[in-house]
Order: C-alpha cells, then sequence, then structure tokens
C-alpha cells in the first residue's frame, strides 16, 4: 500500500496512477491505469429554485415564501429580498419566509428574490419572480376577468365511449361557476373544482364532428371563454394484436406481443378463460410447469373498447428442480434421494455430466463407485413431452478410502499380553480376536489381557469403519503366560520382622510362607510380623494371579528374634526417684527392679518413687515383648533419698 498526501497537489487537477510490479528475473507487469481528481476545495455553488409563489401570480394577505435549496456540502443560508431589501435569512430547511403583503404597495408588482450559501461561502442568486399585491378584494373594484382554457380533450382528437371534459379556471378573487358547452349546448355547470364533467359519446354517430365550449364567471360577474376544441367520435375499435410470442422458463410462461394503434391496455386470456388486463406489453404467468398452456391477447384502447382477439399460441413451462436432492455415502455405494416434482414423467441424474440414469423412481443407488473418489451429482426432471427442466445445482460425493487391515505386534509380560496395532485411517473402531473368538470392540490401539500360564495364545484385528464394514484380519500374533516369583528381602528389628518384595506383573495377590508352611494371603507388597527371640524363622513369597495360578517359591529370607535391654536413666529430687528409658522394639511392657527385687511390671517409659533417705538404693529395667519373653537387665542406676 501507499499513502498519497493530495493536499500538495493542485485542486481540481487530474491525476494518471498505475502500479508495477517486478519478478527477481527482472520481468515486469503494470496495472490497468486509473484517473483521480483532487477535489480538496468546495467550488460547486448551491442549486435551488423558488416552490411558491409562482411568477406573475397576485397574492394577498401573509404570503408564505418557499425555497428548495441543495448543496454538495450543505447550505448554510438562505436570504430573501422583497424589491431588494433582505427581509429575512433561514439556515434550517424548511427554508420560507411569512411575507405580509399588508405592508406593500397596492396592486402593484413586487420582486421576490434569493440567496443561497453553502458551507464553502459558495453563493448563487435564484431568478427572481414578480408577483402582484392585491389585498382589496371587494367585488366593486375587481376588472379582472378569470383565466380560463379547456385541458381534455385536445383539438382535433378523436374520442370515443364517455369523454373526459376538463378545464383550468383562475381568478384574482375566486371563480363564481365554469360551464361546459358540446355544439352550443349546456352538458354542465361547476362551482368547485375540479372543473371535469363526463359527455356520453355512444349516442353520436361515429365520424361526427363537435365543438367544446367553456366559460368561467367571476363573483363581479367578469366572463371569459376558453379557446374551443374540435373533436371526431369514433367508438369502434379494431386494433389486432401482432407478434405473440411465449418464452418459457421454470413454472413460468413469459408473454410478449406489438400493441396496435391507441391501444391502451390488453386482455390476456389463458385456454379461452379471462386472465388479467395489464397496460404493459409483457406479463409473466406463473403456473405449474409440465402442463401445456394456451394464450390468446386483445387490445382495449382508450374508450374501454375491446378489439378481437389475437391467434392461439401454446407452450409448457419448464419443470422445477427436484427438491432435497440429496446423497448418502456408504462404503461402497452412493444412495441419491430427491422428492417428486408435480407434473413429472420421469427423471434423469447425470454424473460429473454425463447420464448414468434416467427412470420413474425418487432414489438411485450407485454401486459403480471407486473408493476415495469424487464425483459431482446432478439430477433434472422432464414432462411429458420429454423436455428437461431446470437442473439442480451440483452435489459433490467424496467416496471413502478403502479399509485396510492393521498392522498387529503382541509383547507378553508374565501372564499379562499387550495387543498394539497401526491406526488405519478411515477406522472408527477395532475388532479383537482371541483364538478366533471375538474378545473385544475398541477404539483405541492397544489392548491388554491376562493370558494365563502355559497355554500358547493366538491374536488377530480387524478395522470397523463408520458404515459398519469390517476389513481382512491382520496379521496373526500368539504367545504364552508366564507368572515369575517375586524377589524377597527381609528386615529384622528386635524381634519384628519386615518383608518386602517387588510388584509381580499379573499379580492379584501374594502367599506368604513361613518355615515352608502357608501364613497368609494379602494383596500388599509389604507385610510385618513378630517372630520372638532366639529362634531362626525363615520365609519365602509366591504370586497369584487372577485364574488362581501360583508362581514358584521367591527366594528364602531368614531372620532370629531378639529382645534389647532398655537404657535406664535416674534422676533425684530429695527423696523422690524418677526412672525413664527409651521404647525397646517388640516390647509390650516393662518390668522395674529395685535392689535386684522385682518392683512393678508396667506399659509406660517413666517411673516416680520415694526412697526415704540415707540408704543407697539402685534400680534395673527389663523389657516383655507379646510372648512374655523377658530381655537382659538395663544398666544399674543408684541414688540416696536426702
Amino acid at each position: 500500500s501507499y499513502e498519497w498526501n493530495s493536499t500538495a497537489m493542485e485542486d481540481d487537477s487530474e491525476h494518471i496512477w498505475y502500479a508495477k510490479a517486478y519478478d527477481t528475473s527482472e520481468n515486469e507487469a503494470q496495472t490497468q491505469p486509473i484517473a483521480i481528481f483532487v477535489d480538496n476545495e468546495d467550488n460547486i455553488p448551491p442549486t435551488g429554485f423558488i416552490l411558491y409563489p409562482y411568477a406573475g401570480q397576485t397574492v394577498s394577505g401573509v404570503v408564505q415564501i418557499q425555497v428548495s435549496a441543495s448543496d454538495n456540502i450543505g447550505i448554510d443560508q438562505v436570504e430573501f429580498f422583497i424589491d431588494t431589501t433582505l427581509a429575512v435569512t433561514a439556515s434550517q430547511e424548511p427554508f420560507y419566509y411569512n411575507w405580509n403583503t399588508a405592508f406593500s404597495s397596492e396592486d402593484e408588482d413586487h420582486v421576490i428574490s434569493v440567496t443561497i450559501t453553502d458551507l464553502g461561502g459558495n453563493a448563487v442568486d435564484l431568478a427572481p419572480i414578480a408577483v402582484t399585491v392585491n389585498n382589496d378584494d371587494t367585488p366593486e373594484n375587481d376588472i379582472t376577468p378569470p383565466v380560463v382554457a379547456i385541458l381534455t380533450p385536445l383539438s382535433s382528437q378523436t374520442v370515443s365511449d364517455s369523454v373526459l371534459i376538463s378545464g383550468f379556471a383562475t381568478d384574482n378573487v375566486a371563480i363564481e361557476q365554469v360551464q361546459f358547452f358540446v355544439d352550443d349546448e349546456l352538458v354542465s355547470t361547476l362551482t368547485d373544482t375540479p372543473y371535469n364533467t363526463f359527455w356520453n359519446t355512444y349516442d353520436l354517430a361515429n365520424y361526427s364532428e363537435h365543438i367544446i365550449q367553456m366559460i368561467a364567471q367571476d363573483p363581479t360577474g367578469n366572463e371569459s371563454a376558453a379557446q374551443p376544441v374540435f373533436v371526431t367520435v369514433e367508438n369502434e375499435y379494431e386494433g389486432e394484436i401482432d407478434n405473440l410470442t411465449l418464452t418459457v422458463s421454470e413454472g413460468s410462461i413469459s408473454l410478449s406481443w406489438d400493441a396496435p394503434y391507441d391501444a391502451v391496455s390488453f386482455k390476456i386470456y389463458r385456454d379461452a378463460v379471462f386472465l388479467v388486463e395489464t397496460s404493459d406489453q409483457t406479463y409473466d404467468d406463473t403456473i405449474d410447469g409440465g402442463i401445456q398452456y394456451c394464450y390468446t391477447i386483445s387490445a382495449v384502447n382508450s374508450v374501454a373498447i375491446e378489439g378481437p382477439q389475437s391467434d392461439e399460441q401454446c407452450s409448457v413451462p419448464l419443470l422445477t428442480v427436484p427438491e432435497s436432492f440429496s446423497a448418502t455415502v456408504n462404503y461402497d455405494y452412493i444412495v441419491l434421494n430427491w422428492n417428486a416434482v408435480e407434473n413429472a414423467t420421469g427423471y434423469t441424474i447425470y454424473r460429473d455430466n454425463s447420464e448414468i440414469w434416467s427412470g420413474t423412481w425418487l432414489s438411485y443407488t450407485d454401486e459403480d463407485v471407486n473408493y476415495n473418489t469424487t464425483y459431482l451429482y446432478t439430477i433434472v426432471a422432464y414432462d411429458f413431452q420429454g423436455t428437461n427442466g431446470t437442473i439442480s445445482d451440483p452435489i459433490s460425493v467424496t467416496t471413502p478410502e478403502e479399509l485396510t487391515a492393521p498392522i498387529l505386534s503382541l509383547t507378553v509380560t508374565g501372564t499379562e499380553a499387550t495387543l498394539s496395532w497401526s491406526s488405519v485411517s478411515t477406522a472408527e473402531s477395532y475388532r479383537v480376536y482371541q483364538d478366533d473368538e471375538l474378545l473385544a470392540q475398541i477404539t483405541d490401539l492397544t489392548y491388554t489381557l491376562d493370558i494365563g500360564t502355559g497355554s500358547n495364545t493366538c491374536f488377530t484385528v480387524t478395522s470397523i469403519n463408520s458404515y459398519g464394514t469390517e476389513s481382512s484380519p491382520s496379521n496373526y500374533e500368539c504367545g504364552t503366560g508366564e507368572l515369575t516369583a517375586p524377589i524377597l528381602s527381609l528386615t529384622l528389628s528386635g524381634t519384628e520382622v519386615t518383608l518386602s518384595w517387588g510388584s509381580v506383573q499379573s499379580a492379584e495377590s501374594y502367599r506368604i510362607y513361613q518355615d515352608n508352611e502357608f501364613l497368609v494371603e494379602i494383596t500388599e507388597l509389604t507385610y510385618t510380623i513378630d517372630i520372638g527371640t532366639g529362634t531362626n524363622i525363615c520365609f519365602t513369597v509366591t504370586a497369584l494371579n487372577s485364574y488362581g495360578v501360583e508362581s514358584s517359591l521367591s527366594n528364602e529370607e531368614c531372620g532370629t528374634g531378639e529382645l534389647t535391654a532398655p537404657i535406664l536413666s535416674l534422676t533425684l529430687s530429695g527423696t523422690e526417684v524418677t526412672l525413664s528409658w527409651g521404647s525397646v522394639q517388640s516390647a509390650e511392657s516393662y518390668r522395674i527392679y529395685q535392689d535386684n527385687e522385682f518392683l512393678v511390671e508396667i506399659t509406660e517409659l517413666t517411673y516416680t518413687i520415694d526412697i526415704g533417705t540415707g540408704t543407697n538404693i539402685c534400680f534395673t529395667v527389663t523389657a516383655l515383648n507379646s510372648y512374655g519373653v523377658e530381655s537382659s537387665l538395663s544398666n544399674e542406676e543408684c541414688g540416696t533419698g536426702s
């Protein structure tokens, strides 16, 4: 893009613009030149005219002077002048000035002039008009006769039927009455506008000549006679329609014809029945397609006399496009459907502009299609004459890709088999078969199951597309499950043994054996037990899967329990001794000895006793587990009360 500052250019100047493009090989091309006109200053003057009053008009009282003003930008003001004197300045629409003629000289001409100025300061003076002021309307002062004229019919005109006689009459004061005469015979007296009357010519001889006259009279008795009008009566009409042409389209027949002399309207008949009257020389008849219609037309003259009917013309409008034309795509065929068209004899289907079927059904199945191919279908209805109607818009249909089999791979870990396969672009789901029996239908690309131990199992997978079509089976993949033994570890703390082992693939639970005797079956990967003291205990673990298959024994792990002695401390305050010791693993209670004599058994880790004064007292503590096993004595602690 390019931004051009046109303010630097001379106003009202023209400039030629075009663009050139160059490629890397220095080849060039030029756009079509365009002309641009610079107009930054408003130098177009406004336009307008005086709407009211009219030039030469006799006015009285307050007269509203009305002005029409327009400009390409906008109107700033309109100045009204009476006899060159500024009367008022108007700046908003509507632009008018109420002129009180009572202050202007009587029975004299006065000049109204107007100046229009636009927002750019451009001004224009409108052509001035002169009017006569007459505020004294007493009859004795009125010597001006009315102005009168016959408007219709025109002189030398040929008339027929009921003739509208219309006239124009005006006066400086008022019109008292208007009289119309035909051949000097009064036919109508009117006292108010419009000055119109109808003259019936049916009783007069054809080609006879007649004189129409008009006289207007004002209240003072001043009279004026209009210029007489000479007419000839002719009440027969023989105008005939020529070149009636029918043009057919979808659900419509367009008629056109040549008009005879003096035709003002035309009566159209369809299949000998009156259809419509129109003043145009064309007519569009909206009707059902596939049926023949015949037309005649007659002309009607200005006095509503109808001439003879034209020669008959017949045609058949085209059938409409079959509605709801649609395609349903299946894996290896396409079904086309549509709604019936009224009056259709049959239908023709085209694929890629070549006809593939014609018949009377409302559906068609195209089985001659290829995978992953786009086809364009159109349809047309034909009538009893075999004439095609309007052809439909094409519908684009693409067939699906060919459904291929997945490529399968299998991984067996323990008794767990994991199937995985390649994605098929047109597949919506996959069926998994185990030993040729359907196992599952899933949308994922992997599937895991437990296949137990000792039995060789084979798998295949197929693809399923959105149409429910199933592909051929994939390659076969087979495997045998094996449940591995856990790897056991043992941790001993006092008399408490903690067993732990790694998770085994496909295992749902584990069995623990103590000295080759079944102990317990659990789902956790750890187990804690108190084994007492002095005896070496051995453990093994096996894994079990969902089928109840048990693995071989794990490695054997052994340990001997030992209940450790507490570590004792003593605090003396006066004669009060407080004993305290650390918690011993597997201990459920503690025994306190005073000077090697059993004192008490408690579960707490502190004990307070009063030992009196003057005697040295010694204490020891032992730990007891849930089996009643007692540890060796703790360290000895002594104290003397004071």
